[in-house]
Protein backbone atom coordinates (compact mmCIF):
# COMPACT_ATOMS: atom_id res chain seq x y z
CA UNK A 1 0.00 0.00 0.00
CA UNK A 2 2.81 2.41 0.83
CA UNK A 3 4.55 1.65 -2.46
CA UNK A 4 1.40 2.77 -4.28
CA UNK A 5 1.34 5.94 -2.14
CA UNK A 6 4.97 6.57 -3.13
CA UNK A 7 4.18 5.89 -6.80
CA UNK A 8 1.28 8.36 -6.68
CA UNK A 9 3.54 10.87 -4.90
CA UNK A 10 1.42 10.94 -1.77
CA UNK A 11 4.63 10.32 0.17
CA UNK A 12 8.12 11.49 -0.83
CA UNK A 13 10.22 9.17 -2.98
CA UNK A 14 12.48 7.02 -0.83
CA UNK A 15 10.41 7.61 2.33
CA UNK A 16 8.55 4.30 2.25
CA UNK A 17 9.55 2.60 5.53
CA UNK A 18 8.50 -0.82 4.22
CA UNK A 19 10.48 -0.67 0.96
CA UNK A 20 12.38 -3.90 0.42
CA UNK A 21 11.01 -5.48 3.61
CA UNK A 22 7.68 -6.87 2.59
CA UNK A 23 7.36 -9.23 -0.32
CA UNK A 24 4.29 -11.03 -1.55
CA UNK A 25 4.79 -14.77 -1.76
CA UNK A 26 5.64 -16.16 -5.17
CA UNK A 27 2.48 -17.37 -6.83
CA UNK A 28 2.57 -21.12 -7.24
CA UNK A 29 0.82 -22.61 -10.22
CA UNK A 30 -1.96 -24.97 -9.22
CA UNK A 31 -3.22 -27.96 -11.08
CA UNK A 32 -6.42 -27.50 -12.97
CA UNK A 33 -9.32 -29.05 -11.09
CA UNK A 34 -10.61 -32.14 -12.84
CA UNK A 35 -14.29 -32.84 -12.45
CA UNK A 36 -15.40 -36.39 -13.25
CA UNK A 37 -18.06 -36.96 -15.86
CA UNK A 38 -21.38 -38.42 -14.68
CA UNK A 39 -20.32 -41.84 -15.99
CA UNK A 40 -16.96 -41.64 -14.17
CA UNK A 41 -18.69 -40.58 -10.95
CA UNK A 42 -21.21 -43.43 -11.24
CA UNK A 43 -18.37 -45.93 -11.85
CA UNK A 44 -16.51 -44.61 -8.79
CA UNK A 45 -19.56 -44.96 -6.55
CA UNK A 46 -20.31 -48.46 -7.83
CA UNK A 47 -16.70 -49.52 -7.15
CA UNK A 48 -16.96 -48.50 -3.48
CA UNK A 49 -18.56 -50.34 -0.57
CA UNK A 50 -20.58 -48.73 2.20
CA UNK A 51 -20.04 -46.45 4.06
CA UNK A 52 -17.75 -44.95 1.41
CA UNK A 53 -20.50 -44.97 -1.23
CA UNK A 54 -22.69 -42.80 1.00
CA UNK A 55 -19.86 -40.43 1.84
CA UNK A 56 -18.84 -39.97 -1.81
CA UNK A 57 -22.47 -39.45 -2.90
CA UNK A 58 -23.14 -36.86 -0.22
CA UNK A 59 -19.84 -35.04 -0.81
CA UNK A 60 -19.82 -35.28 -4.59
CA UNK A 61 -23.48 -34.59 -5.29
CA UNK A 62 -24.14 -32.20 -2.42
CA UNK A 63 -20.81 -30.45 -1.97
CA UNK A 64 -20.57 -31.34 1.72
CA UNK A 65 -17.20 -30.81 3.39
CA UNK A 66 -15.52 -33.54 5.40
CA UNK A 67 -16.41 -31.94 8.74
CA UNK A 68 -20.03 -31.47 7.66
CA UNK A 69 -20.24 -35.14 6.69
CA UNK A 70 -18.90 -36.12 10.11
CA UNK A 71 -21.59 -34.08 11.85
CA UNK A 72 -24.61 -35.40 9.93
CA UNK A 73 -27.29 -37.02 12.04
CA UNK A 74 -30.06 -39.34 10.93
CA UNK A 75 -32.65 -36.62 11.50
CA UNK A 76 -30.82 -34.30 9.07
CA UNK A 77 -32.33 -36.36 6.20
CA UNK A 78 -35.83 -35.63 4.98
CA UNK A 79 -36.67 -36.97 1.54
CA UNK A 80 -34.35 -35.38 -0.98
CA UNK A 81 -33.18 -32.72 1.52
CA UNK A 82 -30.20 -32.79 3.88
CA UNK A 83 -29.85 -30.18 6.62
CA UNK A 84 -26.27 -29.02 7.23
CA UNK A 85 -26.16 -27.21 10.58
CA UNK A 86 -23.18 -28.76 12.34
CA UNK A 87 -19.57 -29.56 11.52
CA UNK A 88 -16.66 -31.35 13.14
CA UNK A 89 -13.29 -29.62 13.31
CA UNK A 90 -10.36 -31.26 15.07
CA UNK A 91 -12.72 -33.70 16.74
CA UNK A 92 -15.04 -31.04 18.15
CA UNK A 93 -18.68 -30.84 17.11
CA UNK A 94 -19.61 -27.21 16.41
CA UNK A 95 -21.37 -24.96 13.92
CA UNK A 96 -20.28 -25.02 10.25
CA UNK A 97 -17.39 -22.99 8.82
CA UNK A 98 -19.48 -19.88 8.12
CA UNK A 99 -23.05 -18.60 8.45
CA UNK A 100 -23.65 -19.39 4.77
CA UNK A 101 -22.47 -22.96 5.40
CA UNK A 102 -25.65 -23.61 7.40
CA UNK A 103 -27.95 -24.74 4.64
CA UNK A 104 -30.43 -27.23 3.27
CA UNK A 105 -28.94 -29.27 0.42
CA UNK A 106 -31.37 -30.59 -2.17
CA UNK A 107 -30.63 -33.81 -4.05
CA UNK A 108 -32.35 -35.14 -7.17
CA UNK A 109 -32.77 -38.50 -5.45
CA UNK A 110 -34.02 -39.31 -1.98
CA UNK A 111 -30.86 -38.45 -0.04
CA UNK A 112 -31.66 -40.92 2.72
CA UNK A 113 -31.36 -43.72 0.14
CA UNK A 114 -27.58 -43.15 0.20
CA UNK A 115 -27.39 -44.11 3.85
CA UNK A 116 -30.49 -46.18 4.72
CA UNK A 117 -28.66 -49.50 4.73
CA UNK A 118 -26.31 -48.10 7.38
CA UNK A 119 -29.17 -47.44 9.80
CA UNK A 120 -28.88 -50.51 11.99
CA UNK A 121 -30.08 -51.08 15.55
CA UNK A 122 -29.37 -49.87 18.18
CA UNK A 123 -28.14 -46.65 16.49
CA UNK A 124 -31.48 -45.70 14.91
CA UNK A 125 -32.08 -42.74 17.18
CA UNK A 126 -32.69 -39.56 15.13
CA UNK A 127 -29.95 -37.55 16.85
CA UNK A 128 -27.33 -40.27 16.37
CA UNK A 129 -24.34 -39.22 14.27
CA UNK A 130 -24.25 -40.79 10.84
CA UNK A 131 -20.51 -41.36 10.39
CA UNK A 132 -19.80 -43.47 13.43
CA UNK A 133 -22.08 -46.45 13.53
CA UNK A 134 -20.40 -48.19 16.45
CA UNK A 135 -19.35 -45.49 18.93
CA UNK A 136 -21.26 -42.38 17.76
CA UNK A 137 -17.96 -40.44 17.94
CA UNK A 138 -17.67 -37.36 15.69
CA UNK A 139 -13.93 -37.84 15.46
CA UNK A 140 -14.58 -40.89 13.31
CA UNK A 141 -14.29 -38.72 10.20
CA UNK A 142 -10.52 -39.20 10.55
CA UNK A 143 -11.12 -42.75 9.33
CA UNK A 144 -12.23 -41.32 6.00
CA UNK A 145 -9.17 -39.21 5.21
CA UNK A 146 -7.80 -39.67 1.72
Amino acid sequence: MLSIAEEWEWIAAGKNPTAGRLRLPVRVATRERRIPTPDEFRALVEALRQPYQAIVCLAGLGGLRRGELAALRWNDFEGNLVRVDEAVYRGVLDTPKSVKSRRIVSFILDASSFVDDQKVAPRKTPDCLLTRWQSNDPRAIDEFKA
